[in-house]
């Protein structure tokens, strides 16, 4: 039984500390910021749904990202932690290969709400150049498929 209690609060403690580090969604007031989305899986339109960053460019330095969902739809719609980063490179995007975990969890983003996310660049993983970046990450609006959204920033 003490094992058992150990182990709990052993993932209990490793969950908040992943959470922390990573910037699990927090709800922020809707402002108009510029927003980029693409058609997702179900082939719908995301101008009802947008991905957007903070600020359109960061220093080359920076160790996170802020990242907002937008939902301008009269449904909720469900997002998790999880994201992937691309590089542009050429005339294609490489994406940027993080092995990170994240946490299985669902954020609500009411009707008209915007949720942020904080995207952590994990730099001891990979080493960013100036250039242009992007961030994906995926949406299900209640009752529907999955929609992919990406964003881009860059970094000087």
């Amino acid at each position: 039984m003490k094992t058992m209690i150990t182990t709990l609060l052993s993932i209990l403690l490793w969950a908040t500390m992943i959470c922390g580090y990573t910037g699990c969604g927090r709800s922020v007031s809707t402002t108009g910021e510029t927003a980029v989305g693409e058609p997702g899986k179900g082939g719908k339109a995301m101008e009802a749904v947008s991905l957007s960053t903070g600020s359109a460019t960061y220093p080359v330095a920076t160790d996170q990202v802020e990242a907002y969902i937008l939902n301008n739809t009269d449904s909720i719609v469900y997002a998790g932690e999880y994201f992937t980063i691309d590089r542009y490179e050429g005339s294609d995007w490489k994406n940027i290969p993080l092995e990170l975990l994240f946490i299985d969890i669902a954020h609500i983003i009411q009707p008209g709400e915007k949720r942020a996310f904080t995207i952590g660049l994990h730099r001891e993983m990979y080493d960013y150049k100036p250039g242009r970046y992007r961030i994906n990450k995926s949406v299900t609006p209640e009752g529907g498929e999955s929609l992919d959204l990406s964003t881009e920033f860059v970094l000087e």
